[in-house]
């Protein structure tokens, strides 16, 4: 199911694209990125790129 996370430190949710609410937190005013994750991770193509050691630290 399609809905929209904050990168920032709110970590803030939603269901329908907005922006962060949120005036602590550092991306207040900009819109929430789309997930499509199943299990609540939350976890994007970006966090995906992040876990995927590099042929360099594999060495």
């Amino acid at each position: 199911m399609t809905h929209y996370t904050c990168k920032g430190e709110c970590n803030g949710i939603s269901e329908t694209p907005v922006s962060c609410g949120a005036e602590s937190c550092s991306l207040h005013n900009h819109p929430l990125a789309e997930c499509n994750c199943e299990d609540g991770s939350h976890k994007g193509e970006e966090a995906a790129a992040e876990e995927t050691p590099t042929e360099e630290a594999a060495q």
